[in-house]
């Protein structure tokens, strides 16, 4: 995903990487598997066909580059309008074990200067970030948080009590 400077996307990005973390869990348990790990090294069936192996992507020429910088920005346009997927919820269905992927990837998600976004919509990141820092290793997705003024009103004991150092 690309940079994201509007606070209004940032919020909206964080609730992305909830509702992702919320749907990687229900993968997990439907899958009978605890954490990010269990799931990427579990047994699989074998299937029938032989894997070949993936071929390397090859360079995109200047209209692919500016196609792909499109399909990019129309993302980023469906998390803040809230069309890119609902809010995770109970009465959503279990995930099938077939429609779920072999591996999941890792998510990092950097966020600098908490303090800027802290001035915009300090409860919307505060519980978001709260909620990320409380369960999201497990389902491999990492936080990192950085600020130049640590005062309390930015790095809130909420946030201190979950993020791990």
């Amino acid at each position: 995903v690309p940079v994201v400077t509007d606070p209004k996307k940032v919020v909206a990005a964080l609730k992305w990487v909830v509702n992702e973390m919320e749907k990687r869990y229900r993968v997990f348990a439907k899958c009978g598997v605890r954490n990010f790990d269990g799931f990427n090294n579990r047994a699989r069936p074998e299937k029938d066909e032989p894997e070949e192996a993936p071929e390397p992507e090859p360079e995109l020429t200047p209209e692919q580059e500016a196609a792909e910088i499109e399909r990019i920005e129309a993302i980023a346009e469906a998390l803040e309008s809230g069309d890119l997927g609902p809010e995770a919820g109970e009465h959503e269905e279990e995930p099938d074990e077939e429609d779920s992927p072999d591996r999941f990837p890792y998510i990092v998600v950097i966020v600098d200067e908490l303090a800027d976004l802290m001035q915009t919509a300090p409860a919307d990141v505060e519980m978001n970030i709260a909620r990320i820092a409380q369960k999201a290793r497990a389902a491999g997705i990492h936080l990192i948080i950085a600020t130049q003024t640590p005062r309390a009103d930015v790095v809130t004991g909420i946030i201190k009590a979950n993020i791990p150092c």
